[in-house]
């Protein structure tokens, strides 16, 4: 299986939904995503499906990609993606496509940072410490800050297992800035 996985574009302005704030994308950003939406399609990834954080910037990325892609009804808003989601559950819920899958995920940081260290070293961050080369530990969040996405940033991740922890390699990291140049490009 394939994860794509997408971190939001920037934030604007607070709107306030059921008594928390959840930011929307700037203008810049919605141009932006739909730039990085065209990089995607012509690479022809063969998205099977989209699975995004409930949270506004998240969704509102997720369906300017899928608007794009053409694929408006494979959008599945999962609270597992959420900042304080559980990616044992999101391994669940990946359970339920094929082997031959290829899911693009619209997130957050340092969730999906954190979810590409738990796929690649196969290790989960709960209680888990390092020990640093100066004798201090570090949680596998500050660990995992070495594998840094940037907002529109994409990543491809080959997932060899989801049984019983997620286990795979990382294929690549594209910043926003070359996809949007991929998509100049071809214009």
């Amino acid at each position: 299986m394939d994860l794509y996985l997408l971190r939001h574009g920037e934030v604007g302005h607070s709107i306030i939904s059921g008594g928390t704030s959840d930011l929307a994308l700037t203008e810049s950003a919605k141009k932006e995503i739909a730039i990085v939406a065209g990089s995607i399609k012509a690479l022809n990834f063969q998205i099977t499906a989209i699975l995004t954080s409930p949270l506004k910037r998240a969704t509102q990325t997720a369906k300017i990609l899928s608007k794009t892609l053409g694929i408006e009804n494979r959008i599945s808003v999962c609270n597992e993606l959420a900042p304080e989601g559980s990616r044992a559950k999101l391994a669940e819920i990946l359970l339920r496509y094929s082997l031959d899958s290829s899911i693009l995920i619209v997130g957050h940081k340092p969730y999906l940072s954190d979810l590409m260290y738990e796929i690649i070293y196969n290790e989960n961050g709960h209680g888990l410490k390092r020990r640093t080369s100066i004798g201090r530990k570090q949680s596998i969040t500050e660990l995992s800050r070495g594998i840094f996405l940037k907002k529109a940033g994409l990543a491809k991740i080959r997932l060899v297992s989801l049984t019983p922890t997620m286990r795979g390699e990382i294929k690549w990291l594209i910043t926003p800035r070359i996809l949007k140049q991929l998509q100049r490009s071809r214009s």
